[in-house]
């Protein structure tokens, strides 16, 4: 399997600054340690990767 995570930057109009790149980064950081627990789960824990969806996401809505 593989795993795919895509972001970006639109800053047409503006000019780049080191805060919205910044701020992006910040961005990648939250999503990939939300899903971490997950992607372990699937790699060591014998969970599919649509449960590991369905736990992350539920323990997020519970503040976990």
């Amino acid at each position: 399997g593989e795993i795919r995570f895509k972001t970006s930057l639109d800053f047409e109009g503006v000019e780049l600054d080191p805060r919205m790149v910044q701020t992006m980064v910040h961005a990648v950081f939250v999503t990939v340690n939300h899903y971490l627990s997950g992607l372990m789960r699937v790699m060591y824990g014998g969970l599919t990767p649509m449960e590991a969806i369905l736990e992350v996401d539920q323990d997020g809505d519970e503040g976990g």
